[in-house]
């Protein structure tokens, strides 16, 4: 038994051969659709670069926005530890001052206001007598905090505590701190 193979195509179908008028059609057909073809690719193309390209810009934005808000969380938060530090710094000095002030505080003397306003220290206070206000002022011009200090005003008044009063002496008194003695406390601790 032999089998026949028979490779090539059999003579009765016709092919389709292109001449002349109806090569150049089907070539110009073939050569504006691979034009269409790369104008669709280009134009996509176009597109979906300019939408990355956008996409790029706000991610850069993004992360511009976060560096300097990080920034200026980051300042922010050194601004506080420095001025946590200028505040500890001030409260060590000025509770030195408060210390040694009050050396030079006679015992009967009352301060009524102790407020400090930048390097003016008014200070309202009760003394008993003519003499105690006198004497006070003179310890507080030997303070070494003290660069100058003023009586602004003294005139008698009565104290009344509960059932008793007693007359006594009311005084203001201005002080200019010495700001040397605040930076020598400070930097000698």
């Amino acid at each position: 038994m032999v089998t026949n193979i028979n490779l090539s195509s059999p003579e009765s179908e016709r092919k389709i051969t292109l001449t002349g008028k109806s090569t150049l059609i089907v070539s110009v057909f073939l050569l504006v659709a691979a034009i269409v073809a790369y104008g669709i690719l280009t134009f996509l193309k176009d597109k979906y670069t300019k939408e990355k390209e956008q996409i790029s810009t706000e991610i850069e934005q993004k992360k511009e926005d976060l560096r300097v808000s990080s920034y200026v969380d980051l300042a922010d938060f050194q601004d506080r530890i420095n001025l946590l530090d200028g505040v500890i710094t001030n409260r060590f000095s000025w509770s030195m001052f408060i210390k040694d002030f009050s050396m030079h505080v006679l015992p009967e003397v009352k301060l009524s206001s102790f407020s400090p306003e930048g390097s003016k220290l008014p200070i309202k206070g009760l003394a008993p007598n003519y003499e105690t206000v006198f004497r006070e002022m003179n310890l507080l011009k030997k303070f070494s905090g003290a660069e100058l200090v003023e009586l602004k005003s003294i005139s008698e008044v009565e104290i009344i505590e509960g059932d008793q009063s007693q007359s006594g002496i009311s005084f203001n008194v201005d002080m200019t701190i010495n700001k040397k003695y605040l930076v020598e406390n400070n930097s000698s601790n």
